[in-house]
């Protein structure tokens, strides 16, 4: 039957999906082409979706209007169709993997993680050989002398990690023992090639994801799994802090840790910096409260950089209208979340993981541009997915008490 075909068939596309995600060092990418036959079939073949996504496909469209209304004044209004296009398809994507989360949570989740997974253990490889030199044409996978892999900047390729890192430690507090012969050595893995990619931004990013998932994880779970994740977290940190101090032991490693481990770089606070023009752009936005539209700051900005903050991105391209639709979606997004925590929801431990690595996303944001990260939108996708799951079955609960 055709309900039959789409629990076979939506798993393993996800997986697949998740799988290449990490391949986008050109683009459009695999995950591009993979995702959009997705979501056209899944439009086509009348798939259900639940109502609570109401909510997030208006912030969605504010979002994207108040792109629209920028680009009518746009200096070079091709660059700005180009990013709508890829933006608009991102952003709907998160609709769509939030509606196949909530059709199936307990099939749908782990085939994302687990491909995901996969996906990371094939960047973490090729980004930490190429930081090494040890595979032909290693610069392809270290840009700028620091791990990169597929991807096509560090600074993506180390926050790529963290939600597999999150997803694979709460299966060594709730799995089997004999689970983490395998779990621990990728779970090294994942922490060590973010590492060798010296964002800055990256350690911030996970520092905060560990301390909310520890935080959330706590609140939550039974006795016996906070016991489990508060030793796995002490040993985790010796091991990784054995790691670490291998690597320092490389000169060229050490040398570019002392150099990123500064709190600002002179492209950080000199004048024509990074902080400088963000200031300048944010200043535009306050010009031109519809937007400038998107792609175009660049052209005004003196040191041709875009801002390096995603709410001034989104401000100085859009305006209040896709600024409202930004903050108004990464708000709803860990609202529900942590709501549905309190529900007994489907896989809550995915559910922690997920609105962690959000909360270190939101808090990166304001140092980096991370629009059209790709792996956040499927992040936003479980989290809605999940809350929406868990407020459905309270009501079918309900109605049956």
């Amino acid at each position: 039957t055709p309900v039959a075909f789409a629990e076979r068939f939506w798993p393993a596309f996800l997986f697949l999906l998740m799988a290449v995600s990490s391949v986008v060092q050109r683009e459009p990418a695999p995950y591009d082409f993979l995702l959009l036959g997705g979501m056209l079939l899944f439009l086509f073949s009348g798939q259900r979706v639940p109502s609570g996504l109401v909510w997030p496909a208006i912030m969605v469209l504010m979002l994207l209007g108040g792109y629209c209304i920028g680009t009518l004044i746009a200096r070079y209004p091709d660059e700005a169709f180009l990013y709508m296009r890829t933006s608009g398809y991102l952003n709907i994507s998160l609709l769509f993997f939030a509606a196949l989360v909530w059709r199936t949570p307990e099939r749908i989740v782990p085939a994302i993680a687990n491909g995901w997974i996969v996906a990371s253990i094939i960047a973490a490889v090729l980004g930490i050989l190429g930081y090494f030199a040890l595979i032909p044409n290693a610069e392809t996978f270290a840009l700028y002398g620091r791990a990169s892999g597929p991807f096509k900047d560090p600074n993506v390729f180390g926050p790529s990690f963290i939600f597999p890192s999150l997803y694979l430690l709460h299966r060594l507090a709730t799995r089997r023992a004999r689970d983490a012969l395998w779990t621990l050595p990728v779970l090294l893995l994942f922490l060590l090639a973010p590492y060798l990619s010296f964002s800055r931004g990256a350690w911030i990013d996970f520092v905060i994801a560990a301390c909310v998932f520890l935080l959330l994880t706590l609140m939550t779970a039974p006795a016996s799994e906070r016991n489990r994740l508060g030793s796995l977290a002490i040993v985790l940190s010796i091991l990784f802090a054995v790691a670490v101090a291998w690597a320092l032991t490389v000169p060229e490693v050490r040398t570019l840790f002392l150099q990123r481990f500064a709190v600002a770089q002179d492209y950080d606070s000199g004048e024509g910096g990074r902080f400088e023009n963000m200031f300048d752009a944010f200043k535009m936005a306050l010009e031109y409260p519809l937007g400038i539209g998107p792609q175009q700051w660049p052209h005004y900005s003196n040191s041709g950089l875009f801002p390096h903050n995603i709410y001034v991105n989104v401000f100085v391209s859009g305006g209040l209208i896709s600024l409202a639709g930004f903050v108004g979606l990464g708000s709803m997004t860990l609202w529900v979340g942590i709501r549905a925590l309190r529900m007994n929801p489907p896989l809550p431990g995915f559910l922690i993981a997920g609105i962690a690595t959000f909360a270190g996303h939101a808090v990166e944001g304001f140092i980096i541009d991370s629009n059209h990260w790709r792996h956040l939108y499927v992040l936003t996708g479980i989290i809605l997915g999940l809350a929406y799951a868990a407020e459905t079955r309270m009501r079918r609960y309900r109605s049956f008490a």
